[in-house]
């Protein structure tokens, strides 16, 4: 909240965007509302990489290291510059 303002402050009329990895579930609904009334548009992992909560482990580098691999990079890159970007 104070990064945005700090933003909004520096440069009139930008916005701020956060990709949510939605984890852990229970604690979804509050985390969106909590942004929601910050003003800040939440672009859910879920959209934009199919099958990420199938449990697979697809977008993850190892098995071991849930951090995103080269394919959800590239697909979070895509999203960014179709969705937000091209606004």
């Amino acid at each position: 909240d104070t990064v945005s303002k700090e933003a909004a402050r520096r440069w009139p009329g930008c916005e701020t965007h956060v990709i949510l990895w939605e984890r852990p579930p229970k604690q979804l609904p509050a985390t969106l509302e909590a942004f929601r009334e910050r003003g800040i548009a939440v672009h859910r992992s879920s959209k934009i990489l199919p099958g990420f909560h199938d449990g697979k482990g697809a977008y993850q580098l190892h098995r071991y290291d849930g951090h995103p691999n080269a394919d959800a990079a590239r697909r979070l890159g895509e999203y960014i510059a179709r969705e937000i970007l091209a606004e």
